[in-house]
């Protein structure tokens, strides 16, 4: 009995190596930015390669990636985004270079039989700069905030959270909404993407309460407009001589209705439905607003 359980095994075994030889490149798999195991993002199977005759050796290939254009490109190469492309299990060490890579393993056995899989490895990438608006009101006035936000990226469709919500109209769209703060506040955002990969925006507008009297804020604001309700012509005065950059005007949904890239001291309007407006006015990096209805 003994002898014939021993030529059973004998003869499993030889089966599994004589079975053909497979590749395993592991599962298709998504990575978020943010994720605890962002550095430590690894590809392959477990194993990566079963039956054939052993030993394997391992090769992991990708289609370059091509960044830039014209005169000026850059070629990225598997060698650039893998720690060691004859590895079994080899580490990504580039996320940025792609959001979608499909990866290649050919494994070859000691007999140089020939098996090859594919993984796709799909990202949520974020991009983050230091941008910040300050803007100064006076107590119980709204501010438009419509500014590109400072975080963009991911997997679109994307959510938005405006936080904190005190005073704002609308906390769930990018950008196009006011805000009526009681006191001093900072908003910032959090995007959500398709894949439920997260990134929180450092604070971005900066809306300040003016603790002075709203005549004592008028006397100090570099630009005079008048007439306000105004009927066909509003005329604006630059007070303070400041070197004006852009005048813009916006509807009270955010649309921009006008875009000047020169100072101009009157402005037709006569064509303007009734009601109240924005005019931005961009002056040395800084910028001021001013509501004005239409009659």
């Amino acid at each position: 009995m003994k002898f014939i359980i021993i030529i059973l095994l004998s003869l499993f075994s030889l089966n599994k190596l004589n079975a053909q030889l497979i590749a395993n490149a592991g599962p298709d798999f998504h990575s978020c930015q943010y994720d605890q195991n962002v550095d430590d993002l690894y590809i392959g199977g477990t194993p990566s390669a079963q039956f054939g005759t052993p030993p394997y050796t391992y090769e992991w290939s990708m289609e370059d990636i091509v960044l830039g254009g014209g005169c000026t490109y850059i070629i990225i190469e598997v060698n650039d985004v893998l720690d060691d492309i004859f590895a079994p299990n080899p580490r990504i060490t580039d996320r940025f270079a792609a959001d979608r890579i499909p990866f290649f393993l050919t494994v070859t056995d000691a007999l140089g039989n020939i098996s090859k899989d594919t993984c796709v490895v799909t990202f949520s990438n974020f991009v983050h700069n230091q941008t910040f608006w300050t803007y100064h009101i006076n107590l119980g006035d709204s501010i438009l905030l419509f500014q590109n936000i400072n975080v963009t990226g991911g997997v679109p469709p994307l959510t938005y959270q405006w936080q904190p919500s005190a005073g704002l109209t609308d906390t769930h769209i990018e950008t196009g909404f006011w805000a009526k703060p009681t006191q001093s506040t900072s908003y910032y955002v959090t995007i959500t993407d398709a894949m439920g990969c997260q990134a929180i925006g450092s604070p971005y507008y900066n809306v300040i309460i003016n603790t002075v009297s709203v005549e004592d804020y008028e006397k100090e604001t570099p630009f005079l407009i008048y007439p306000n309700p105004v009927s066909d012509y509003i005329f604006l005065k630059n007070i303070g001589n400041d070197k004006i950059d852009n005048i813009k005007i916006f509807d009270m949904q955010g649309k921009l209705l006008l875009n000047l890239e020169v100072f101009i001291q009157e402005i037709d309007i006569s064509n303007y439905h009734s009601g109240s407006y924005v005019i931005q006015i961009e002056s040395n990096f800084n910028r001021f607003q001013y509501k004005f209805t239409k009659i």
